[in-house]
């Protein structure tokens, strides 16, 4: 009687667990069902030297596999140094998902 007992405690935890994340998740594809146009970008903003610059697009590249809705990566150049422009825009001529723009502000 006893491993009963257990097996129906054990039940009711495992449901009090994942019936919220399920609903979560149902939630979730509701806000973008399929057949939408939704899409978003990733924006890195850089500045200076950028020494994290091809660390945070090779993030973004991943996040982009992961998540579908992103299609395209922004680096925004908000006064990068010569050396990481270059970076920059050898990244922007590896990968057609990736752009290049100014700050409105312009560059330093």
């Amino acid at each position: 009687m006893d491993l009963i007992a257990e097996i129906v405690v054990a039940s009711a935890i495992v449901l009090a667990i994942f019936l919220p994340l399920a609903a979560v998740r149902r939630r979730l594809r509701a806000s973008f069902p399929l057949g939408t146009d939704v899409t978003a970008r990733i924006e890195i903003r850089a500045s200076g030297e950028a020494e994290s610059l091809e660390h945070m697009t090779a993030a973004a590249l991943r996040e982009m596999k992961r998540a579908p809705f992103f299609t395209r990566i922004a680096i925004v150049d908000e006064g990068l140094s010569p050396e990481a422009r270059k970076i920059a825009e050898i990244l922007v001529s590896e990968h057609e998902t990736i752009d290049l723009s100014e700050a409105p502000n312009g560059r330093d």
